[in-house]
């Protein structure tokens, strides 16, 4: 998951950042998609987000300013597109659609911009992508070595999960049997 405060990106139907850049510019607030709860400190890499090992910030209810986030999940099944691409995934929402394509930058303070859900601020919800696939391959045979498979191209589309909502594409993930319910109960 990723959650970002700031937009530096002008005019793109995203978040508040307005031309001319000169004079609105300044701490811009991206789309809000959700809710801070808290940030455990405790959490997250203390040389690199919060410079602290302990702790917890509490934000009461519509109190912390504009945030939004952004997830992706995956199954069990490691033959599964969503896990065998969850690094195209990764880069598209965080560096493809909210950076470069909305100007969302800047983490919440204490906490890594994006990360593992366990180690991110609790937050109300999150947007979600999931991946669809279109793989092509490449079949040979020959006497001296046999039967041979190769990955010639994939076709990946980025797509909203249900409801463009992480905790119901973690649901949908449970109920097919692709999540336990011990990890269900940890997001």
């Amino acid at each position: 998951m990723c959650c970002w405060v700031s937009d530096r990106q002008a005019d793109d139907g995203n978040g508040k950042f307005r031309t001319p850049y000169d004079e609105k510019c300044t701490n811009a607030d991206p789309s809000a998609n959700t809710e801070l709860c808290a940030v455990d400190h405790s959490k997250a890499d203390a040389t690199s987000s919060s410079h602290g090992d302990d702790g917890i910030s509490l934000f009461p209810i519509k109190n912390e300013g504009p945030i939004h986030c952004h997830g992706m999940a995956w199954g069990n099944d490691d033959m599964d597109a969503d896990a065998r691409y969850r690094g195209n995934n990764l880069f598209y929402i965080s560096m493809d659609d909210h950076m470069y394509k909305r100007g969302y930058v800047r983490n919440i303070p204490g906490a890594p911009m994006c990360g593992c859900v366990e180690k991110m601020p609790m937050v109300e919800r999150a947007d979600c992508t999931e991946i669809k696939a279109l793989e092509f391959w490449k079949f040979s045979w020959n006497a001296q070595n046999g039967f041979y498979a190769s990955l010639d191209r994939a076709e990946i589309e980025f797509n909203a999960c249900r409801d463009n909502d992480l905790g119901r594409h973690y649901d949908d993930l449970k109920d097919s049997g692709l999540a336990t319910d011990e990890e269900h109960g940890l997001l």
